[in-house]
């Protein structure tokens, strides 16, 4: 391989076959001289990470390898096509104040342009036979080296190594990393340990020791329509508000912190882990989450949804109630 190539990959953090998967997209040019003569149209790499601004990284703020991980399906390399719509500003991006070049030093702000471009991308090109050594695996999958070695060693990926094997892997499989990042894209914080028992419970076991891998349907049937209620309450200020208004119309007189907690309660997860999203201990939750069935007459949180329902119905269908 040449040294110029092993180079770039080792400036920016990408491997080689993705480079070479852009050198011959037409979109970027090769840094070595003979080869250039192959692939002789395209901007240099290094045009897409001076196109980004830096920034300050927020919490808020996602990793695109993350986002790419996540939000891309479909077979084949999309890393060219990415690159290249960095380079172009079509999607927005910053770079970490102080890192490198790297394409972990890429962030992403504003995911909804980031979430349509992946999921509609379709590529006419599958590089669906390329050779990939561990690391290279590594990086397709989102995770580490001693990962990818612990899946060969048990058998989930062949020792021969392709791009085609490593993405059939991951329609299959799921990392718990995956479902926490797709709870964080979405305004959660999932807790490790209680989401594992939870998963537990409802019968998906990991799949391999140490290796928090699962069945990838199983999973998303458990999570599809399930939403952390108090990440709705909390970042949805208006409908906290309007439920202190409701709550005061009824004599209930609610505060805004019982009001949010009333609308964390709706949904089907537990105490503590709805205690931890909103920055409160449980015995706290717990002991607020009495003082509002009190008020609201009620003595369960089914019973505390229903009440919630009826009390933010439109003014014209609002039929006053007691406690």
């Amino acid at each position: 391989m040449s040294e110029l190539i092993v180079s770039e990959a080792s400036k920016t953090a990408l491997p080689i076959p993705v480079l070479l998967d852009c050198y011959q997209s037409d979109y970027f040019l090769c840094p070595d001289p003979y080869f250039a003569e192959l692939w002789k149209n395209g901007r240099p790499l290094d045009d897409v990470f001076s196109a980004i601004p830096f920034a300050l990284i927020a919490e808020s703020m996602h990793r695109l390898r993350d986002v790419v991980y996540v939000y891309f399906r479909e077979a084949g390399d999309p890393w060219p096509i990415v690159l290249n719509a960095l380079a172009e500003g079509r999607v927005p991006a910053v770079r970490s104040e102080g890192g490198g070049s790297t394409i972990d030093d890429i962030y992403i702000v504003d995911l909804k342009p980031w979430r349509m471009f992946l999921t509609e991308l379709r590529l006419a090109k599958r590089s669906k036979s390329v050779r990939l050594t561990v690391a290279e695996a590594a990086f397709f999958l989102n995770t580490n080296e001693r990962t990818v070695a612990r899946l060969m060693r048990f058998g989930f990926l062949d020792r021969t190594l392709t791009l085609a094997a490593v993405q059939t892997f991951s329609r299959k499989y799921i990392f718990f990393k995956e479902v926490y990042l797709i709870s964080a894209f979405a305004g959660t914080r999932l807790n490790f340990k209680y989401e594992g028992g939870a998963l537990k419970e409802a019968g998906i076991l990991p799949i391999g020791p140490s290796l928090h891998l699962r069945d990838r349907r199983a999973v998303e049937r458990y999570y599809k329509g399930r939403t952390l209620p108090s990440v709705e309450a909390s970042s949805d200020s208006e409908k906290v508000r309007r439920l202190c208004r409701c709550s005061q119309n009824a004599g209930i007189n609610l505060t805004p912190r019982e009001a949010q907690i009333a609308l964390s309660a709706r949904g089907g997860w537990k105490r503590r882990e709805i205690a931890a999203q909103l920055g409160i201990s449980a015995i706290v939750y717990t002991n607020t989450l009495k003082k509002i069935y009190y008020k609201c007459g009620v003595s369960s949180r089914a019973e505390l949804g229903e009440r919630i329902e009826i009390l933010m119905k439109p003014a014209s269908s609002y039929k006053r109630s007691g406690p």
